[in-house]
């Protein structure tokens, strides 16, 4: 006898494998929910990107700002950020997932072109994101999403 069951070991690895696709998505969601709320802000699509979080998450958008919960996160889609530019186009790779049960860690990098509010034409920002999952019952949420900016060298 095994000492392990080789159905539950290739349940739990296509599990894994459909988690971290699930966490895929949900960081494209948000990138195209982004888009929206910085191309069309509003209300309701700042609602429909906030619910891509947890009630009590933390965000944090560098020179933007921090915010905490499912209310100020929706006020910052729907009025902070589009104060800061009228446009963009988030661009995501290289994606790291890391799943342990119902909580993962991933990391992404970022392109974001977009038209800042006053500057006189397009800009290209580049940085990476730091998130913290959790699994709920309808599927995974941002528990934990931070912005880290960079520079290139000039």
């Amino acid at each position: 006898m095994h000492d392990h069951d080789p159905d539950s070991s290739l349940h739990d690895r296509i599990t894994r494998l459909e988690d971290i696709a699930a966490i895929h998505t949900l960081k494209a969601r948000y990138a195209a929910g982004s888009d929206v709320c910085l191309c069309t802000p509003g209300h309701d699509q700042a609602v429909a990107l906030a619910e891509l979080f947890t009630a009590d998450a933390f965000t944090d958008y560098g020179p933007f700002g921090s915010f905490t919960g499912r209310a100020e996160i929706v006020r910052a889609f729907a009025e902070v950020l589009p104060g800061a530019a009228t446009w963009s186009r988030h661009h995501v790779t290289n994606p790291i997932i890391t799943v342990d049960g119902r909580e993962a860690t991933a990391s992404f990098y970022f392109i974001l072109a977009a038209v800042m509010r006053g500057a006189p034409g397009p800009a290209t920002l580049w940085g990476g994101y730091e998130d913290r999952l959790v699994k709920a019952d309808d599927g995974w949420r941002f528990s934990q999403l931070i912005v880290r900016f960079a520079e290139p060298p000039r």
